[in-house]
């Protein structure tokens, strides 16, 4: 059993991770052996760094790793980190993006008939336009929105399982709602514009 101390932080997830224990209490409860795998070392003035560096760097087999380097390659990894979300986003972005469309495309051809009737009634183009774009926009946006509904209990499983905070912010939300809504009305525009060149006799006939 140890006894603790004192809690400390640094303000930031990467600081306040670690558990400082005195050597012997480590080497008797981990047994690691007598080689060290880390060791950190403060240097009273910043005029003596580089003398600290170069001494050190005499110990053999010590690999020396400066303060700014490793935020050098902490800001790297992150970098990279960011890039491979951002792309894995922008790629699922298109693939959800090209089945909406796709979707739409199928739906709206198979209701032929159904347009092909309006137009017999006396209905204008731009009515039949104007219907199915919002029964499109209202089918996507309701969509959307089942997915934020359960997008926010899966946040907090991944939350409690990974020990990471994942959050959904309004904008994100707003984005996907926005961009289901848009992609269901370009999809529906095209074979409904098709159609609508058509007959009411020839849209019965194809349906």
């Amino acid at each position: 059993d140890f006894h603790l101390v004192g809690i400390y932080s640094t303000g930031n997830d990467f600081g306040d991770n670690h558990v400082f224990l005195p050597i012997e209490a480590f080497r008797a409860t981990f047994r690691p052996g007598d080689k060290l795998s880390k060791i950190f070392v403060t240097v009273d003035s910043v005029v003596h760094v580089e003398q600290v560096v170069k001494e050190l760097e005499g110990i053999e087999e010590a690999d020396v790793v400066t303060t700014p380097e490793a935020v050098s390659t902490a800001r790297t990894t992150l970098a990279g980190l960011s890039l491979a979300t951002a792309l894995g986003a922008g790629l699922l972005f298109g693939v959800a993006a090209t089945l909406i469309v796709f979707v739409m495309v199928l739906a709206v051809r198979e209701r032929h008939a159904e347009i092909g009737t309006l137009k017999a009634l006396g209905a204008s183009d731009r009515e039949i336009v104007a219907q199915f774009v919002a029964e499109s926009v209202a089918l996507c946006a309701l969509g959307g929105l089942g997915a934020l509904l359960l997008l926010a209990p899966l946040a907090w499983v991944l939350t409690r399982a990974l020990a990471l905070p994942l959050a959904l912010d309004a904008w994100t939300a707003a984005s996907i709602l926005i961009a289901a809504t848009l992609f269901a009305a370009l999809g529906c525009l095209y074979p409904v514009r098709q159609a609508l060149r058509l007959s009411p006799i020839e849209s019965l006939r194809k349906a």
